[in-house]
């Protein structure tokens, strides 16, 4: 998303004017991949009838630095509606 490198908050960027926003990344990466492989009406989102696939992170990656979110922690992993990893555990 900073077109950076992890952990480098200075210094040149790589691919310069091609930033995107949290949002713009999440949707590439979900609802946008699975539109991509026609299988949206099946995973990319989370909605009633779909795959439950998610994760749940330790921290809002809306209300922190894009420059620190690849350092937040991962709590749980839940594939198809059922917990394969839960950090509390």
């Amino acid at each position: 998303m900073t077109r950076r490198l992890n952990g480098f908050e200075k210094g040149d960027k790589r691919g310069e004017n091609q930033e995107i926003s949290v949002m713009e990344a999440i949707e590439a990466l979900t609802i946008n991949v699975a539109y991509q492989v026609g299988a949206d009406n099946k995973v990319g989102s989370i909605e009633v009838g779909k795959a439950a696939d998610l994760i749940v992170l330790g921290s809002n990656l809306f209300e922190i630095q894009a420059n620190e979110i690849h350092k937040t922690e991962i709590i749980m992993t839940i594939v198809d509606g059922q917990v394969v990893y839960d950090s509390s555990k």
